[in-house]
């Protein structure tokens, strides 16, 4: 009898040694799992933060603007210990009913200078819902922009100020583009919207060499091969806010965000980020402008809301 008891004292304390081992090695397992990460996961601000200028990040917001728009604002210091902020805006074009459009001054095909605000407002209808804007090309005094201007597949403007200047645009079948003159020319029949800008800062997921070293205000656009867009506003000539960026710190914030092509829009004081507040449906500015107040500019891209 003895020896029996001892025998099942024996066979339980080995089930309690195997289960408990088990145990163990399930939960070592599970853990090896969370720390693998995947880059698709990562959020705006991880993947912006891995970019070498940047050394820290001071705040960060992150806003659903709509299905398929998110706004992520960032405070962040630079290696140098000097500010920035950034605004984000993350457009998912594979959402229905998400689209980016051309917007001019009055919703008209006249050339005149209008506030990105006052821009987005006359944009802003039923069916053509706009959730946010931000000003796109450079131009003239007289309102007429340096590079071409596709609205609604009605091309309006065909001409580049320079051979080296670039556009963006979305193709009838809402697929994001950055091209050069030449690109835009062979396209343009099949181009719903573009816009006209300058230096490219990525190129099939490269990063384009710029000695530029000029600091400002910027504005500038890119996509994904995934065909999700960032359109992106950095406030500058602010040394207590935000000093501006670089032509090339640009281009490493695209490759941090896994950008195809990307492209630089009117900077300066023409930098402006709109976005509609849902309770009052004023077209509010969202980053501190430059100028003593928002300046007037010659058209701006809208992220619209087609079902609405």
């Amino acid at each position: 009898m003895i020896i029996k008891s001892f025998f099942r004292q024996y066979l339980y304390l080995m089930f309690v040694v195997f289960l408990f081992s088990g145990v163990t090695a399930c939960s070592k397992d599970k853990t090896t799992d969370i720390d693998v990460v995947d880059e698709k996961i990562l959020s705006i601000e991880d993947k912006i933060t891995k970019a070498a200028f940047i050394k820290s990040v001071d705040l960060a917001t992150q806003v659903s603007l709509h299905s398929g728009v998110t706004q992520v604002n960032l405070n962040i210091k630079t290696q140098n210990d000097q500010p920035l902020a950034i605004y984000v805006l993350e457009v998912d074009l594979n959402k229905p009913g998400v689209t980016i459009k051309a917007s001019t001054p009055d919703n008209q095909k006249t050339f005149k200078l209008q506030q990105v605000s006052k821009i987005a407002e006359a944009a802003d209808r039923q069916g053509n819902r706009v959730i946010a804007a931000v000003n796109a090309d450079y131009f003239l005094w007289t309102g007429e922009p340096w590079g071409p201007l596709v609205k609604d597949s009605e091309i309006i403007r065909f001409q580049f100020a320079e051979a080296w200047h670039g556009f963006f645009g979305l193709t009838n079948q809402g697929k994001a583009m950055v091209g050069k003159p030449g690109e835009f020319v062979i396209n343009r029949s099949s181009l719903a919207q573009a816009v006209g800008g300058t230096e490219e800062l990525i190129s099939k997921g490269k990063k384009v060499s710029h000695t530029n070293k000029d600091r400002h205000p910027r504005t500038i656009v890119g996509h994904t091969k995934e065909n999700i867009v960032y359109l992106i506003v950095v406030d500058g000539r602010q040394p207590t806010h935000s000093i501006g960026m670089t032509l090339s710190e640009l281009s490493d914030i695209m490759v941090a965000l896994g950008v195809e092509s990307a492209l630089n829009l009117d900077g300066g004081g023409s930098s402006t980020l709109v976005v509609k507040n849902s309770k009052t449906n004023a077209f509010e500015v969202k980053n501190k402008h430059s100028d003593a107040n928002p300046r007037s500019v010659a058209n701006a891209l809208s992220i619209v809301s087609t079902a609405e």
